[in-house]
């Protein structure tokens, strides 16, 4: 009988602090499990003061 695959992770960050995007991906990939995916939900604010969500970008 063979094993199952291995399940694969998701990892989603809601960010509206990008500065700090650069540290989280250098935290995930320090991990030792290495099949995960990285979604990060932009949320950028406009001049008006409403926040707008932006698409995923997945990495």
């Amino acid at each position: 009988m063979t094993s199952p695959a291995t399940p694969r992770f998701s990892i989603f960050t809601p960010s509206h602090q990008p500065r700090f995007l650069d540290e989280c991906l250098a935290s995930l990939q320090a991990q030792t499990y290495s099949d995960w995916e990285w979604i990060v939900l932009l949320n950028i604010a406009m001049k008006e003061g409403v926040a707008r969500c932006g698409g995923p970008l997945l990495v």
